[in-house]
């Protein structure tokens, strides 16, 4: 018997109305009907070639000849017998990392911030931070970026990414200075910028720069769900099915010092002040893990979208705030009719 076998790495989340297939190999994703994503499981079940045909009724076998040509077109699986079949376990999906925490985001101003960010990054490394966010809402100057960047790199952060409001002068001095030099940035956000634009990292700057014109002046701005963001890549998708695909082992230190899960959390939802604790005890002696868990399945609305495994959550900014399973507040996007409602 013929049998057709997909490739591990290629994932699917069936929506309401249609479904997506995720090529975790190249990072891409595809938008597919229900029928198909019906049709691919049965595949992945191991059902032979004539059960996957009479299963559609040999009235619509044209159209499975032209599902499988797909699969095969895109490289997304082969035809095979039943030991070769066996021969390709699927991926665990299940996912792990070593790190108590892998990303953090600090609010920073200009008042005590440095002697605070020493302390709080090696805090960060001992926990096994790799990527770090740090946000500047009022203006600032090169020296400040400089001293950040400097900062930063005595320490094993993978990536930075900086948030800073937009002024021609810092805008040349990143292009100019500090573009070419190897560091940690990986990108620099430049709020209230003349335009919307977006550079890509390159042999002269070897960040990327996003420019957006909007004025960001606290965190309140952040929980935006756009399909411009959506990410295909095999460590957020089996993150996304295990955990929540925003705060998981994330750590936040907004303006005040105070320590959260995300900086767009009200005040009273945090765990204390950086100047009073220190991280490893809000994570070990409190629920500061609980959110941790709540992924998009789970979620009202998102478990019915497709979209759920590439798309960022935001539990700050929900529908009813007295659900923690509400469906993101910005989230525009209508899985039952799918269409996105701006």
């Amino acid at each position: 018997m013929i049998y057709f076998k997909i490739f591990s790495n290629i994932f699917f989340a069936k929506g309401f109305k249609r479904s997506l297939l995720m090529d975790n190999h190249t990072n891409k994703s595809r938008i597919i009907p229900n029928d198909f994503f019906e049709f691919c499981s049965l595949l992945k079940a191991k059902t032979n070639k004539e059960e996957v045909y009479k299963y559609f009724q040999l009235k619509n076998r044209h159209i499975i000849d032209e599902y499988f040509h797909f699969l095969i077109e895109n490289d997304f699986g082969f035809f095979c017998n039943e030991d070769e079949f066996d021969r390709f376990p699927e991926i665990e999906t299940k996912y792990v990392s070593p790190n108590v925490i892998s990303n953090s985001v600090i609010e920073l101003n200009q008042n005590g911030i440095y002697n605070r960010l020493n302390s709080i990054l090696s805090q960060l490394e001992n926990l096994g931070c790799n990527y770090l966010s740090i946000i500047f809402y009022d203006k600032i100057q090169s020296t400040d970026i400089d001293k950040v960047i400097e900062l930063v790199d005595c320490y094993h952060m993978k990536s930075l990414e900086l948030t800073i409001p937009y002024e021609e002068s810092l805008e040349n001095y990143i292009l100019n200075s500090i573009g070419s030099k190897m560091n940690s940035l990986t990108r620099i956000n430049l709020t209230s910028s003349p335009t919307d634009n977006f550079r890509e990292a390159d042999n002269i700057v070897l960040f990327d720069i996003f420019y957006t014109e909007e004025i960001i002046n606290s965190f309140k701005n952040c929980g935006k769900v756009n399909k411009k963001h959506f990410y295909t890549n095999l460590e957020k998708t089996l993150e996304a099915k295990c955990f929540n695909s925003c705060l998981n082992k994330k750590i936040s230190i907004n303006i005040e010092g105070n320590i959260c899960n995300c900086p767009g959390f009200k005040t009273n939802d945090s765990y204390g002040n950086i100047n009073e604790k220190r991280l490893i005890d809000v994570i070990e002696n409190t629920n500061f893990k609980d959110i941790w868990k709540i992924k998009k399945d789970e979620i009202e609305v998102c478990k019915d979208c497709e979209f759920r495994y590439v798309c960022t959550d935001c539990r700050a900014f929900i529908e009813d705030e007295s659900n923690l399973f509400s469906k993101p507040l910005k989230c525009k996007y209508n899985p039952y009719e799918a269409l996105w409602n701006d």
